[in-house]
This record gives C-alpha cells, sequence and structure tokens, in this order.
C-alpha cells in the first residue's frame, strides 16, 4: 500500500484500512473472503490492543483497483473505511447515495460501513461524479453522521448555503449513517478544475466544525504517484500564520460547522520550492484540533524548513538531502466576536448614536462555552445569544464580550468594542397665538438642518425660524438634525385667532319721571372679553351692561373686544335725557309754547283726551306738533307710550288760547 490509516478505539483495539494485490491475504469472517480478481483489493482489519490475535479482516474490491485509506469506528462499533475504486462490481449496497458507476475508465470514492464484528457490510455507496473522484479521510461526528475528504476532477455538487470555492479539485460531504442522505457537500481549493493538494489529515470536531490538512507542490505530480497539484490560489484568512506560498507548502483549514463559513486557512513550509512533501498518511488531528504532521522536509539539503521555537531538536537540516521534520499547530477555533445593529436589524456594524440609544448585540463568537457581556453602563450578563441594550445617557462605553472554552488551547477570547453616545440639545418655541392676518417667526434651534411642515404659507420651511402665515389654527412639526446625525422631531401649536367684530345696540327702558335706563346689547364677533367706556367716566367689563345716566347729555359709548392679544372697538352716540311733559301750552301764535313739547327721547305715541273720555287728538310718531288744533281751552288727558312699548306716562295738560 502506498497510504492506509491505522486507528485505535475506546478499548485499543486496533482497526487497519488499507489496500493489497496479494490473492492470499489473510482474511477472518469476513463479507469478502477472496480477492476480487482485479490489479489492486481493499483490506480491513481489526486487532486486539496487544497484536496477539486478529479480530476479522476482510477483502473489499471488485474486478478493478480498489484501495482503502481511513478508517473509522462508531460508538456502536460498527466501522466505516472509505477510499477509491474504477470496479463497476464493488460491492455497493442498494438505497445508498450512488450504487452505480458508469465505466471502469472513471474512479470513483467508495464508502462502507462494517459491523462491528467485522462479518457483514451493513450499507456501501460510491462517492463522485464522471470523472475522477477519491475519498481519502473519514470521520464521524456524535450521532454517527460521516464526513468524507476526497479529490475530485469532476462538477462535484454544491450544497446551498455552505461554503465553497467553485470548480476546485477537493471535496468535503456530510452524509447520514446508513449512507443513504447528503447533509450537504461542497468543493474547496483554487478553483483550478483539478485537484490542488494531497490531503493528510481531517477532523470533524465535537463542534462539528471542519479540520483539514494537506500538501502540493512540484513533487506533486503523476511521475511520483500523484495526480498533480500546486498550493497557489488556496484561500488563506487574514489571521494565517502564513499567508504566502511558493506553491510547494503545506496546507491548513478550518470550517464552521455544516460547512457554513471559512474560518482561518493558512500554508505552512518553506519559501522557495524545495519540495516539502509527505509519503503517505503520516498526519493526524487530535480532538482538540491539533494537528501533528510528520514531514519529508528539507529536500536538497535545505534548512530553510520553518521551526519553531528556538530551542526545538534541531533547527539545521543534517542530511544532503530531505529529511524528517515534524510541526504541531492548533487549528482549535475559540474566537470571541459581536457585531451591533439596530432594532430594526437595518444598520449592521453601528457603533454610535444619540441618546437615547438602543442597540442589538450580536454573538458572533467562534466556539465557546460561556459568555460573559460588558457593556460598559453597568449591565452585565452572561446571556449567550444576542442581547438589546438602551444607552440611557450621553458618553463613550466600553463593551466586553469573554468567550470561554475550558475544551480549546484558547480557552479565553475577548472582543473589545466602542460605542459612543452623542448629546444633542434641541428646542422649539412653545405654542403662541395670532390674530387672523398677521405673521409670525417660528424658532427652533440646536441643529445644522431644519425641515418644517406644512409649508403652505411658510417662507424659508428649510431654516430654523421660517416666517409662517397661517391662515387657521395649524401645528407645524420640524424635523431637526445636529453635525453627529442625531434627530428629533418636534411641534408648535400656532392659534390664529378669527377676526374680531366689535359691535352693539342699545335699547332704552324709560320712566316718566326719571332718567332712562340704557341697554347695552353686545353683538360682538369672536371675543370673549369685553371693556365698555359709557362716556361718563364710568365702564364696565360685563357682556351686556345696563347702566343710567346721571345727567342729561349726548355721551360717546366705546366698545372693546378681545380675544387674547386681539381686540376690535366701536365707538356710538347714545343721548340720555329725563322726560319733560308740559302741563300747559297756549298756541297763540308768538312763537313761544305754541305747540304741546314734551322733552323725551323715547316718545312714538301721544293720544289726548277730554274730561269726557273722548280721544280728540292720536299720533303714532309725535314729533311735538300738536297745537290743540280748533279745540277750545281747557284741561285734556293725555298718554304718552315710549318706545320701548312698555313705558306709558298719563296726565293733563291745560290748553289755553
Amino acid at each position: 500500500q502506498f497510504r492506509g490509516e491505522v486507528i485505535l478505539d475506546k478499548y485499543d483495539n486496533i482497526y487497519v484500512a488499507s489496500n493489497t494485490s496479494s490473492t492470499d491475504f489473510p482474511i477472518e469472517k469476513g463479507p469478502q473472503s477472496t480477492y476480487g480478481g482485479g490489479f489492486n483489493d481493499g483490506v480491513a482489519m481489526a486487532f486486539n490492543s496487544d497484536l496477539s490475535k486478529m479480530l476479522w479482516s476482510t477483502y473489499l474490491g471488485g474486478g478493478g483497483m480498489d484501495a482503502l485509506y481511513s478508517v473509522k469506528v462508531d460508538k456502536y462499533g460498527d466501522v466505516v473505511v472509505a477510499g477509491g475504486s474504477n470496479s463497476p462490481d464493488f460491492p455497493v449496497t442498494q438505497g445508498t447515495i450512488k450504487t452505480s458507476k458508469p465505466s471502469w475508465a472513471d474512479i470513483d470514492g467508495v464508502v462502507v460501513k462494517l459491523s462491528s464484528d467485522g462479518d457483514s457490510i451493513k450499507a456501501a455507496t460510491f462517492i463522485g461524479t464522471t470523472d475522477y473522484d477519491q475519498v481519502y479521510f473519514t470521520d464521524l461526528d456524535s450521532s454517527g453522521n460521516i464526513y468524507l475528504l476526497g479529490q475530485t476532477s469532476g462538477a462535484f455538487p454544491v450544497t446551498k448555503g455552505v461554503y465553497s470555492n467553485p470548480n476546485s479539485g477537493q471535496f468535503i460531504q456530510k452524509l447520514g449513517p446508513r449512507l443513504d442522505t447528503v447533509f450537504y457537500s461542497t468543493v474547496i481549493g483554487a478553483g483550478a478544475g483539478s485537484p490542488d493538494f494531497s490531503p493528510t489529515a481531517f477532523l470533524v470536531n465535537e463542534c462539528e466544525n471542519i479540520l483539514l490538512s494537506g500538501w502540493g507542490g512540484v513533487l506533486n505530480h503523476p511521475g511520483f504517484g500523484y495526480i498533480g497539484g500546486s498550493t497557489v490560489g488556496l484561500p488563506v484568512t487574514d489571521n494565517a500564520y502564513q499567508k504566502e506560498t511558493d506553491g510547494t507548502d503545506f496546507y491548513m483549514m478550518v470550517l464552521l460547522q455544516g460547512a457554513k463559513q471559512l474560518l482561518y486557512g493558512t500554508f505552512f513550509g518553506e519559501s522557495g520550492g524545495r519540495g516539502e512533501h509527505v509519503d503517505g498518511g503520516t498526519s493526524r488531528f487530535d480532538k482538540r484540533g491539533i494537528v501533528y504532521q510528520s514531514v519529508c522536509g528539507g529536500c536538497g539539503g535545505s534548512s530553510g524548513f520553518p521551526t519553531w521555537p528556538p530551542d526545538v531538536w534541531s533547527t539545521t537540516n543534517n542530511s544532503a538531502n530531505c529529511n524528517n521534520a515534524a510541526f504541531k499547530f492548533d487549528l482549535a477555533s475559540l474566537l470571541a466576536r459581536f457585531e451591533t445593529d439596530t432594532e430594526d436589524f437595518t444598520d449592521r456594524g453601528i457603533r454610535d448614536g444619540c441618546y437615547p440609544l438602543t442597540l442589538v448585540f450580536l454573538n458572533e463568537s467562534i466556539g465557546g462555552e460561556n459568555f460573559l457581556w460588558d457593556f460598559g453602563e453597568g449591565t452585565i450578563t452572561d446571556q449567550e445569544d444576542s442581547i438589546m441594550v438602551t444607552y440611557e445617557n450621553p458618553g463613550i462605553y466600553s463593551v466586553v464580550l469573554t468567550a470561554t472554552d475550558i475544551n480549546t488551547c484558547v480557552r479565553v477570547s475577548q472582543a473589545h468594542g466602542t460605542i459612543t453616545v452623542h448629546d444633542y440639545a434641541f428646542d422649539i418655541m412653545p405654542e403662541d397665538s395670532i390674530c387672523e392676518g398677521e405673521e409670525i417667526t417660528l424658532y427652533a434651534s440646536g441643529g445644522v438642518s431644519y425641515d418644517w411642515n406644512p409649508k403652505y404659507k411658510l417662507q424659508n420651511p428649510d431654516t430654523d425660524r421660517p416666517v409662517a402665515r397661517p391662515d387657521t389654527t395649524t401645528v407645524y412639526r420640524v424635523s431637526i438634525m445636529d453635525a453627529n446625525g442625531c434627530e428629533e422631531t418636534d411641534s408648535v401649536r400656532i392659534k390664529v385667532i378669527p377676526g374680531i367684530i366689535a359691535d352693539f345696540e342699545v335699547e332704552k327702558d324709560y320712566d316718566c319721571l326719571d332718567m332712562p335706563l340704557v341697554k347695552f346689547i353686545n353683538k360682538s364677533e369672536n371675543a370673549s372679553l369685553f371693556q365698555w367706556d359709557f362716556g361718563d367716566g364710568q365702564t364696565s367689563d360685563e357682556i351686556h351692561p345696563e347702566h343710567t345716566y346721571a345727567e342729561q347729555d349726548t355721551f360717546t359709548v366705546a366698545l372693546t373686544a378681545k380675544e387674547s392679544m386681539c381686540s376690535s372697538s366701536k365707538k356710538m352716540s347714545v343721548s340720555s335725557v329725563r322726560p319733560f311733559i308740559p302741563n300747559f301750552f297756549s298756541p297763540n301764535d308768538d312763537g313761544i309754547n305754541d305747540t304741546f313739547e314734551i322733552s323725551a327721547d323715547g316718545v312714538i305715541e301721544l293720544s289726548v283726551y277730554n274730561r269726557w273720555g273722548t280721544k280728540v287728538y292720536e299720533s303714532n310718531d309725535y314729533r311735538n306738533t300738536w297745537d290743540g288744533g280748533k279745540l277750545a281751552s281747557g284741561v285734556y288727558f293725555y298718554e304718552v307710550i315710549f318706545n320701548d312699548k312698555k313705558t306709558r306716562c298719563n296726565g293733563w295738560v291745560h290748553l289755553m288760547r
């Protein structure tokens, strides 16, 4: 054999996967006891812990070339072996993912699950495309799922959502325990359409992260029994130990569970193309993710293969050609990492904002069993998943996420970040009022930009002091932004007081002997406050006041109607006369007392009667014009009705001729 694998189970029993061209290989109760008839057959064997007894052994092959390179034992003791074959009659089982291959010409990978006693094949399948494919390594997770690492020259299927390097020559696949389900498959490499490196180690750790290593370069070509390849173009990460390659180096990679993400990729080797390589499978991962690699290094007598630390066994190549080199490299990943976002997950990576600032902290750590958040504002929590935090006050806050995992070599990892919470000082004018038809200057402060709405009858709405001339009461909203991008929207109500109309009428209640009672009927509009000036030094703030003047005169009455700071006024002349009804008049054309002249400002009706009650004169609109007519001298009786229709004055008058 050129490569194979030897492992121990939990009882230290020894399992071997290999290949042979011997037709008389010692076989013990296996499912295939005779040689398949081709150039090679795969063989699988189990021994007790001190090699004193072969527990079982079996051929696995068909009429072509067959080889087994890797072996693992699941928790039930069943044995999984993997390799390659060009035999169409390889003993695959029905119901598995690929039960046939088209011809002898192409090579397919093969995976076989044997019973724990080695007596039977529980499941077996081909792996691959219509071109060259081989499985070089297999590993199992705690559920018994089967992982494969191999080479391909074909269009190997890639599952949606996994990490991949399209058109590459190395494949990774996860199968169900019965080999009837593909959970995912992907390809990794330089995208050259053919294999880049020869795999040397493979591990699926407890977190189901995938770790692998391999080598490629000048010695990796068909003349030396390899399919060919180079490490140029293989993906590396920013934290790679060695980012550059001369094409002839080792390559190591870590993929996240489910092959969802490249966690780590690096080269390792001498610069200058000396041809370090591995003859066979002499590399292993432990379950912590540390790879132990034995190398043919320093070929050509070079001592340029990297050594570290300075006190290692030997820093020089004491051979004229290749010498054995060994390195131990920790690929176990524990990386504390967090990201931030807004509550609605629309601003990933945000690290500053205005108070109160609410952020969602996303735990994106790689690995880790326990987590401790310190958000810098007093909140400390061991919550593992993402968490929402509100910063109530301005300031600069230091955030620390500590991830711990005692099952990794890193054990503790911390991620640090700074959150800046900006202060701001926005202000807006208080509510105000204007009179209908007036304008007002609005104002706000604290920003570098302003946007006022509504914009109807608003001058310069993008400034801090626009001029408004609203027709009706209006609420103006302003969006303010400062130099830090802090924003606030506020509003102010401008009350428009409708146009005030001051108006009133006058009514009088008359008295036959005294001054009339003047009643002021307020007919003002859109006002709630009133101020009366009666013109005689007296005032009132009643709505409908009444007033009796002390003197006879004509007075200028003024009404001021108010609503808030708006007002309107009206003036009116009002006379006040004490009634005087004479008791005699002498119509003798001497120009004195020729008529019955009543001194009053409200008489509209006059009736005169003789002593027998006969009406001798009547007027509904008396104008002081009655001169007695043809009546004889004597005493007559009168009734005067004032224009309030309710005041009646009765008396007598002596007509003297």
